[in-house]
């Protein structure tokens, strides 16, 4: 069965089913690929490259010299916490179908971390001389974290859910 509109841009048909309309943005559906382990989460991927990013950041800067007390106790916290978070993620994946209550915990600890790494990351940067690292570079790290705990929340959810339909 086919359908065609002559005056859009749109033809409905099996081949043709996700053609632009009134010039928006629409893309066609493709599905995500089957989470097999807990390396195929998004989820778990942008938070390990968080971590490894801002603690390459900051190793680097402690490295340059110069480094008190403090402000070496607040990187060696937000490398740890920054680290966490991706360890947190793979931890909840495998013990969701076991222990579903624990799973969800665990994750709930995983968005904790997110929170802590954007207190932490703002705490470094204060310590820092002007110049050291751009500023920039912390807006983007907090604005990823808060996007990896959204994403912790909606998965959370979903564990919910499943283990609600079990």
């Amino acid at each position: 069965m086919s359908y065609t509109y002559t005056n859009s841009n749109v033809t409905n048909s099996p081949k043709n089913y996700a053609q632009k309309s009134y010039g928006s943005s629409f893309r066609a559906f493709t599905p995500k690929s089957p989470v097999k382990s807990f390396r195929d989460l998004e989820t778990y991927q942008k938070a390990l490259f968080l971590g490894v990013a801002v603690c390459k950041e900051v190793q680097k800067n402690l490295e340059k010299g110069g480094a008190s007390p403090l402000k070496a106790s607040v990187a060696d916290k937000l490398c740890q916490t920054a680290l966490e978070m991706s360890q947190n993620i793979a931890t909840a994946h495998s013990i969701r179908f076991s222990d579903s209550g624990g799973g969800i915990k665990i994750l709930e600890k995983a968005m904790l971390s997110c929170n802590l790494v954007c207190v932490y990351l703002e705490q470094f940067q204060g310590f820092l001389v002007p110049g050291e690292i751009e500023p920039a570079f912390f807006e983007e790290k907090i604005k990823e974290a808060l996007v990896i705990r959204g994403k912790a929340m909606r998965l959370q959810a979903s564990w919910k859910k499943f283990s609600k339909e079990q």
